[in-house]
């Protein structure tokens, strides 16, 4: 049960810090009048799992979620863009913060 509540509250503290990300990410499009999709959003629309990744939306057919091939597949891709961003990310923070 303790592994539960750990689990829950870093489920929640991701959460939060996705929302948080979603907010900044939308006032600086805002700011700078661009269009920029969303950081993450997953969601259902028209029977279809849908997520919004970096701006790109990544569009799942429910029957397509049974086919491990595919799946692995789709989420290669999706962690290759994540773990992009992340790097960037870190060498910008090194730049400016560590350096």
């Amino acid at each position: 049960m303790q592994w539960l509540v750990k689990w829950a509250i870093i489920a929640g503290v991701v959460f939060m810090v996705i929302t948080a990300l979603n907010i900044s990410n939308q006032a600086v499009n805002d700011l700078t009048s661009q269009e920029g999709g969303k950081l993450l959003s997953v969601g259902m629309r028209e029977g279809n799992f849908n997520m919004d990744i970096f701006g790109k939306n990544y569009v799942v057919n429910m029957d397509k979620l049974t086919d491990n091939n595919y799946l692995e597949q789709e989420m290669v891709i999706i962690t290759e863009r994540i773990k992009a961003h992340f790097i960037k990310s870190w060498r910008i923070f090194k730049v400016l913060f560590i350096s």
